[in-house]
């Protein structure tokens, strides 16, 4: 008789069941079953979040902030899944992953710093049987999924999970038929596969970002010759955050690095709406009687100002966008590397020293706080709430202080919450203008199997939200010899 492993427990939630919607390969267990010692001792629950561990290693949000080669994993999240000391004693039993000794040095808040754990590894064995598998192709039929239980996996789930992130009942896509499969181009990932192979592909870049791209247009291949989806199509899961705003989960198109996303999706249209946070931003300010000159003249400038950032800070355009929008979202001015704009200039501190220093970015910080002061002053707050456009609360209080005492929510995330509101808003309009046509949607955009009538969506989002929004949109296309 087969001796019995360490068990992980099973876990009860509050919110979405993010264990119930995650789904594995069938041939990935196999392998790890015949290839890797002791792995078949444990029982198939824990075998499966073990995979979905060696997933997460590779994710672009999990890369660790003192050794990019190590992912972090928040001891609360780990006895979570595994039970408290758990992953310990599998570990010491299947020596699947390596782990340092950092932990959270004590600098900046805590909320920014809490991945700063021990970082782990999986060793280099276990990572070349899981590219291994991942790298292969199905031959004749399309592949089997199943659940986190080990059972196949026959029908889709519905798109949008019936709960958002919070737990409560997700109302605001609730009767909306939010488009679950997406047809992508095989043949378009195989050659981006193919090129990562060879090395042919980005090799200029960090070699960690490489890795991350090549599992990411795997795992994407793998799920567009899935049976329960159909070969050529990526089957999607939304939840609805507490801004109202879907965000999808698991391996996706969303939230895919953008050059895989372009060859996935090669032929269709994509489509987004311009400077989205800033455009509302200025709009409900001035709602409110409140004009702010430096948010609407990056409004009306954006494109000068990004390279003005570009230049002076010598950010490349994304880093300039990213540190931009973090604006909007309260970046703190800090030389601190637990702070996020130091992740958006690359983790680079002389940079970093140099953006929060710049003159006009200053300006354009101060001008977006003095913005939201006067739209959270305007706007009209329950009792212990703030309701956004789309009839999601947000409680006015974040928890207690070291007194016990109602901790004010700040007002960055009760602005952040607002704007967030008005863009899925923005969103639903238009998806209800073409619900046969988009088949992807995006935060601030949508993608489309054919062109659409732009200035039709513009009208619909003004008439619906009262939001003037420029909505841009262009065929995907991609050059792989680039």
């Amino acid at each position: 008789m087969r001796p019995k492993g360490p068990t992980a427990p099973k876990r009860k939630t509050k919110g979405p069941d993010k264990v119930r919607n995650r789904t594995m390969y069938p041939a990935l267990l196999r392998a790890f079953k015949q290839r890797w010692p002791n792995f078949r001792v444990l029982d198939v629950r824990t075998q499966l979040k073990l995979l979905q561990l060696m997933r997460a290693a590779f994710q672009k949000h999990r890369q660790h902030a003192d050794d990019p080669n190590t992912f972090w994993w928040h001891y609360t999240e780990r006895d979570q899944t595994f039970g408290r000391g758990g992953f310990e004693k599998i570990n010491k039993l299947l020596g699947l992953f390596e782990v340092g000794d950092q932990y959270f040095s004590g600098e900046g808040d805590f909320e920014t710093a809490r991945r700063e754990t021990k970082p782990y590894r999986l060793v280099p064995d276990a990572e070349r049987i899981y590219f291994e598998e991942m790298s292969k192709k199905p031959r004749g039929r399309l592949g089997k999924v199943i659940d986190m239980n080990g059972k196949a996996v026959l029908t889709l789930p519905r798109a949008v999970q019936s709960r958002d992130v919070n737990g409560n009942t997700a109302k605001v896509w609730r009767n909306e038929a939010v488009p679950q499969l997406v047809p992508v181009s095989i043949e378009a990932l195989d050659a981006v596969a193919a090129k990562w192979d060879t090395g042919d592909l980005y090799t200029a870049t960090d070699p960690n970002d490489v890795q991350y791209r090549r599992n990411y247009t795997l795992e994407l291949r793998k799920a567009a010759t899935t049976a329960p989806a159909g070969r050529g199509f990526v089957a999607h899961q939304y939840v609805e955050a507490g801004s109202g705003r879907l965000t999808a989960t698991g391996i996706n198109l969303q939230s895919a690095p953008r050059s895989v996303r372009k060859a996935a999706l090669v032929g269709l249209w994509d489509y987004d709406f311009e400077n989205c946070h800033y455009a509302i931003l200025e709009q409900l300010a001035a709602r409110y009687g409140h004009a702010c000159p430096k948010v609407a003249n990056y409004n009306q400038h954006k494109e000068m100002i990004r390279k003005n950032l570009m230049d002076g800070v010598e950010l490349d355009k994304k880093q300039a966008k990213e540190a931009l929008i973090a604006l909007v979202y309260g970046a703190k001015l800090q030389e601190s590397r637990f702070v996020a704009l130091y992740k958006a200039v690359g983790h680079d501190k002389a940079k970093l020293r140099t953006l929060i220093h710049h003159r006009d970015y200053k300006a354009l910080k101060r001008d977006v706080a003095a913005a939201g002061k006067a739209i959270l002053a305007g706007w009209k707050p329950g009792q212990r709430s703030l309701v956004n456009g789309v009839g999601k609360p947000i409680s006015l209080y974040d928890g207690t202080d070291r007194n016990g005492n109602p901790k004010p929510t700040s007002p960055a995330k009760l602005l952040a919450h607002l704007l967030q509101g008005a863009e899925a808003a923005m969103l639903k309009a238009a998806f209800r203008l073409y619900p046969d046509k988009i088949v992807l949607l995006v935060h601030d955009g949508f993608v489309a199997t054919e062109p659409l009538d732009t200035s039709l969506i513009q009208a619909e989002v003004l008439r619906v939200t009262g939001y003037r929004m420029k909505l841009s949109g262009e065929r995907i296309a991609v050059d792989l010899d680039a």
